[in-house]
């Protein structure tokens, strides 16, 4: 309790590339959701960026790893991360 802001963890659905919840800095516990049709698309999306701190994938397709380490613009990329 105090003075500032508060916000509930949230996850958005339904959020397009263009919007300023995707393309700006988040400082706070909000997680955007895009789809993409190919693995290709999602790095496309991933990197149309202005920041490239951290990125994170989730898979068991060693293959997926490592088109990651390779098409991923950040500083680092996590795997299975919890």
């Amino acid at each position: 309790d105090g003075p500032g802001y508060k916000y509930e963890p949230t996850v958005l659905i339904g959020v397009k590339q263009d919007s300023e919840i995707v393309q700006e800095e988040i400082f706070g516990p909000v997680l955007p959701i895009l789809t993409f049709s190919t693995l290709d698309e999602a790095f496309s999306l991933a990197n149309d960026s202005k920041f490239g701190l951290t990125s994170s994938i989730y898979t068991t397709n060693a293959d997926v790893v490592e088109r990651s380490k390779a098409a991923l613009r950040f500083g680092e990329t996590y795997v299975n991360r919890e």
